[in-house]
């Protein structure tokens, strides 16, 4: 990286989509690990650290709104919100791009430790774009994959949604 980050203010914001992972997985704490050595690394001072266990598909997600509204509200001590990468901040390529825009207007830069972007490189933003991009794709793809087998859990006589008011959550000899 050739551009000077030593003595920048930074937020660090980590995020995983559920809570079963926030409490069972080690991402969170992988997530603060590497976003805490490079700031070490490269002598930048934690301003805030945010974290959260939402899914990325849209920005309605509490802790990221926190944390929006801190660095506007002391975007003068703030230069920089660093995450560990795209997919954490973002599976939603239109909702990022605002944020990110909105955020320059600070004079607030967002960026990811593990594929940094020269934002002031116009080439830069077509890398960008495949970095929000893909995420987004992947959730779309899960998501026609997740219809295609409740649908065929259907057919095959499987009741592969909330039960009916009345009846008892269950499972046959079948599972």
């Amino acid at each position: 990286m050739m551009i000077q980050l030593k003595g920048k203010n930074a937020i660090l914001y980590r995020r995983v989509s559920t809570t079963e992972q926030k409490k069972h997985g080690s991402s969170l704490s992988s997530q603060k690990d590497t976003l805490r050595e490079f700031c070490k690394k490269n002598e930048i001072n934690i301003i805030k650290e945010y974290e959260e266990d939402y899914s990325a598909k849209n920005f309605e997600r509490p802790s990221i709104q926190n944390l929006l509204k801190f660095a506007k509200e002391n975007r003068n001590q703030i230069d920089y919100i660093l995450i560990s990468s795209w997919d954490r901040f973002a599976r939603d390529v239109s909702g990022a791009l605002n944020v990110i825009k909105n955020s320059k207007n600070y004079n607030i830069e967002i960026n990811a430790i593990d594929h940094w972007i020269d934002h002031n490189d116009p080439n830069s933003y077509i890398i960008l774009l495949m970095h929000l991009g893909i995420p987004e794709v992947d959730n779309l793809n899960r998501s026609i994959k997740v219809k295609i087998g409740m649908r065929q859990g259907l057919k095959e006589g499987r009741w592969n949604m909330r039960q009916p008011i009345g009846y008892i959550k269950g499972r046959d000899e079948n599972g």
